[in-house]
């Protein structure tokens, strides 16, 4: 599992995971709205 940003035209940006092979992934913005969010708490 990886935390990444999705662009979305804000400066941080939509959190969300990806799978460990990297062809998936699923909004996280419910947990926390960015990955810097997540860093910061």
């Amino acid at each position: 599992m990886k935390l990444a940003t999705l662009k979305d035209g804000t400066r941080d940006g939509k959190l969300v995971v990806v799978s460990r092979d990297l062809t998936r992934f699923t909004d996280a913005s419910f947990l926390v709205p960015t990955l810097q969010a997540a860093l910061d708490d």
